[in-house]
């Protein structure tokens, strides 16, 4: 159908001219007088011919489109019905659209009133709102350990702070809350209470909620050798008291979790990682963990000895090797449930004939440490294989290949050596020395050369 749009005038479309139109490739205007106009246009879904009402507005001057429904929702007679009731109204001076106008203006003032009412809100911020946001829009993004942060300040300041505002919490408020956990003789989680919440609130001041840190400056709680590095590893008779206590039926910790701290010993590997053990890292003797669960963001090849493999278990039809025991198996086990299985082993209330805990003179729980061996965590198991290993000789370097620990610079661009076979020796080499230690002899474990496997 062709229409030629000089020659329209008033009613000059009709309801068969508008069905019988054919999708435009570009957006074309048929006028039906009066004002009246269909526009055509090229688009890919829903309604195409829309009708709109064309005038000069008395408030601007300017040329005006006032939307009335596409066709045919709206039909020709109700556009046209529409078309009429604006034309008298603008002969009157009353621009068609200046409700709209009016409506948009008190949007935009409300939306600036609004946006007002949250900065003046941001300065009545609860230490509570503020973790809230401090965990979901960074911490869970950036943060690897973003658990552990988030554990460590609901224990240790929202429980404490969480209902004030962030606009008076000054210095003296975090100096308390780590005086008393230095008090508990915690003298790292102290330090780590103090990072932590300081990085909270440098965060806030990036995002324009407060103008300033309070903790800004303001010195650690502790400094001194309980400070440094820990140093705990457990001797060859901890070693073999321990893994004798994980192999009771009476302790309040599920099998999983006992798995996973004797694996922890086996391979040297970091707690978080194990307990994240997943079936598609796994292939045959070697679990391959990816970068993003590594604290150097780099892809890590462990090698399973055959006591390993056994703790991994059947991967057939698994998901997480140490799932959850909340949900469906979509989660692993956490690692902060370690820590938590291990202390609560550590001092196990003594009841007497009726059940009842029991008490010393002084007034305090009469505990037993099931496990035996005295405080220590997940972490130093760690650093207890690692030092297995280095007893046994194997090489500085091959050792920190099997902790995944970041290396010199030129060595990690250029030596390209997966160091697979190194690995392996290491993991047989710690299996065997800790097989002599839970059996109690004297035996001599001699590494096998380096980069040799082991039969």
């Amino acid at each position: 159908m062709v229409i030629n749009m000089a020659n329209l005038k008033s009613n000059a479309l009709t309801d068969k001219a508008i069905q019988n139109l054919k999708k435009p490739d570009s957006k074309k205007w048929l006028r039906d007088g009066g004002g009246l106009s269909l526009c055509l246009t090229p688009a890919a879904k829903g309604n195409w011919r829309h009708w709109y009402y064309i005038y000069t507005s008395p408030e601007t001057g300017k040329k005006t489109y006032k939307p009335l429904g596409s066709y045919p929702d709206v039909s020709l007679s109700s556009a046209r019905a529409e078309a009429a009731m604006l034309k008298a109204s603008l002969l009157t001076g009353v621009d068609p659209l200046a409700k709209e106008r009016r409506e948009a203006d008190e949007r935009r003032e409300a939306d600036q009133k609004k946006k007002l009412a949250a900065e003046l809100e941001a300065q009545e911020l609860t230490v509570s709102d503020l973790f809230d946001d401090y965990l979901k829009l960074h911490a869970m993004k950036q943060l690897k350990s973003w658990e552990k942060v988030k554990r460590t300040l609901e224990k240790e300041i929202i429980a404490v702070l969480g209902k004030r505002k962030v606009k008076s919490i000054a210095a003296v408020d975090l100096t308390k809350i780590t005086s008393q956990i230095m008090k508990r003789d915690a003298q790292v989680q102290a330090n780590r209470v103090h990072a932590y919440t300081a990085a909270m609130f440098s965060w806030a001041v990036d995002k324009q909620l407060i103008q300033n840190n309070p903790f800004k400056g303001l010195k650690k709680p502790f400094k001194g050798e309980k400070d440094q590095h820990r140093e705990r590893a457990l001797s060859y008779d901890e070693i073999a008291i321990l893994w004798t206590a994980l192999e009771r039926k009476d302790l309040a910790m599920t099998d999983d979790i006992k798995a996973a701290l004797k694996l922890i010993l086996l391979t040297a590997q970091r707690p978080g990682e194990v307990v994240g053990m997943h079936s598609s890292e796994i292939e045959g003797s070697w679990w391959t963990i990816p970068g993003s669960r590594t604290k150097n963001g780099k892809t890590h090849r462990v090698y399973l000895s055959k006591t390993a493999l056994m703790l991994v278990g059947s991967t057939e039809g698994k998901g997480y090797i140490y799932p959850s025991p909340v949900g469906k198996g979509e989660k692993h086990v956490a690692e902060n449930a370690l820590n938590s299985a291990l202390r609560r082993n550590m001092s196990v209330p003594v009841l007497d004939d009726a059940g009842v805990p029991t008490y010393s003179d002084d007034g305090t729980p009469v505990t037993e440490n099931k496990l035996g061996v005295v405080h220590f965590t997940p972490h130093d198991l760690r650093r207890t294989a690692a030092t297995l290993l280095a007893k046994d000789k194997i090489p500085f370097e091959h050792r920190e290949r099997v902790l995944n620990h970041t290396l010199d610079r030129l060595d990690a661009i250029y030596n390209q050596h997966d160091f697979d076979d190194e690995k392996q020796v290491a993991a047989e080499t710690l299996e065997r020395r800790i097989r002599v230690i839970i059996s109690g002899t004297d035996a001599k474990v001699i590494p096998i050369s380096s980069g040799k496997k082991a039969a």
